[in-house]
């Protein structure tokens, strides 16, 4: 399953940016450095928050972080589709950051699950296996994506992007179903879990 999650994760985020680049630049007419920059949003809070990320993970297992991830970014890419040629920035940037903050969480989790899949000795096997899911995935989803969206001066193009980030927001929310499902961890903290069994014991008590 955290390889699954993995290829989906990058099948859907490369194929979508690979789109989204050329919308900027095409459609929106942006120089490519500022469609560049436009989209540091996106990969800001990866960088920022994959350190949080990894420490969840190692606290309370891969389930929550990666279900918690996949549905943020497919909510950042929901809101892809509400953008079109007009759009001021202002309109994509809430897509970006929910997109950005949802790899972060998922980016550690998927990583983690795969090595803890297998013992130790063959954690290196397993984090080489992770990473060709995710290259496999990307170039799947950069080859799909730019079949589906079409020539960036069509006039379908627009519609095209639209179904690409519809497209791989359900994808990712399936992901987030079977990784809640499928994926070792807890869906609470310990903590609270451990508050909420000691009320549960006080109550029985209370009761008698």
């Amino acid at each position: 399953m955290a390889n699954t999650a993995a290829g989906t994760m990058n099948l859907c985020t490369l194929g979508t940016m690979f789109v989204l680049m050329l919308f900027l630049q095409s459609l929106q007419h942006r120089p490519p450095l500022e469609a560049g920059l436009a989209i540091v949003p996106l990969f800001a809070p990866l960088a920022v928050l994959a350190p949080f990320g990894g420490r969840l993970t190692s606290r309370i297992g891969s389930r929550l972080p990666a279900g918690a991830g996949l549905l943020l970014a497919a909510a950042g890419l929901a809101l892809l589709t509400r953008v079109t040629a007009s759009s001021g920035y202002g309109a994509m940037l809430p897509a970006f950051l929910l997109w950005g903050i949802g790899l972060g969480l998922l980016t550690p989790a998927v990583v983690a699950a795969a090595i803890a899949a297998v013992p130790g000795e063959r954690s290196g096997l397993a984090s080489a296996i992770n990473n060709t899911a995710r290259q496999a995935g990307g170039a799947i989803g950069i080859a799909v994506a730019g079949a589906v969206a079409g020539r960036p001066g069509g006039g379908h193009f627009v519609h095209g992007f639209h179904t690409v980030a519809l497209g791989s927001a359900l994808l990712y929310a399936v992901a987030a179903v079977l990784a809640l499902r499928l994926l070792p961890g807890d869906l609470l903290p310990r903590e609270t879990q451990t508050r909420r069994t000691r009320r549960r014991r006080a109550g029985s008590g209370t009761d008698k």
